[in-house]
C-alpha cells in the first residue's frame, strides 16, 4: 500500500490538508486590531473571537481529508481511486474558489490593511498537482496490470 508511488503522492496530500486546520492562510490588521483568516473564518487574534465564520471551509478541508485517507486504502481498486482523486480535485477548486472570495471579502468590504498572505493559501494547488501525479502512478499501474492479463 503505502510502498506505492501514488499511495506517497495522496499521503501528502493528506498531511497537506490537515495542515490547513493549524496554521492561517492570512494575518491582517482592521481598525488597529490583528485579524487571522484560517479554516474557521476570521478570528481576532488578541480575543481570540470568531468575527465571521466561513463553514464552507470546514466542510471541504473535512471532505477532502476524509476522501484522502478514503482514497490511500482504496488501492486494490485502481479506477475507484482514479476517480476518487477527480472528485477530491473538484472539491480543492471548490476550497480555492471559496478562499479567493473570502480574502476579496476581506480586502474591499472590510477594508483591510496590511494584509499578509501565508504559505497555506498554496497548498490546494500543490494538493491538486500530487492528485494528478497519482493518477498519472494509478494508470500506469492499471496499463501494467492489464498488459501482464494480455500475455497470460
Amino acid at each position: 500500500m503505502i510502498q506505492r508511488i501514488q499511495s506517497l503522492y495522496l499521503f501528502i496530500v493528506l498531511l497537506l490538508t490537515a495542515a490547513m486546520f493549524f496554521l492561517p492562510f492570512a494575518n491582517f490588521s482592521l481598525a488597529g486590531n490583528a485579524y487571522c483568516f484560517n479554516y474557521l473564518g476570521i478570528v481576532n487574534q488578541q480575543t481570540n473571537d470568531l468575527l465571521v465564520k466561513i463553514l464552507p471551509i470546514v466542510i471541504l478541508l473535512a471532505l477532502i481529508l476524509f476522501i484522502s485517507i478514503f482514497s490511500i486504502f482504496s488501492f486494490k481498486k485502481r479506477k475507484f481511486q482514479m476517480n476518487l482523486g477527480k472528485i477530491n480535485i473538484i472539491f480543492l477548486l471548490a476550497l480555492i474558489a471559496i478562499e479567493a472570495l473570502s480574502l476579496h471579502r476581506i480586502i474591499y468590504y472590510f477594508k483591510a490593511e496590511d494584509i499578509k498572505y501565508l504559505f497555506p493559501l498554496i497548498f490546494p494547488v500543490v494538493s491538486i498537482i500530487f492528485i494528478l501525479l497519482a493518477n498519472r502512478a494509478i494508470k500506469k499501474d492499471e496499463e501494467l496490470v492489464r498488459s501482464v492479463d494480455r500475455i497470460r
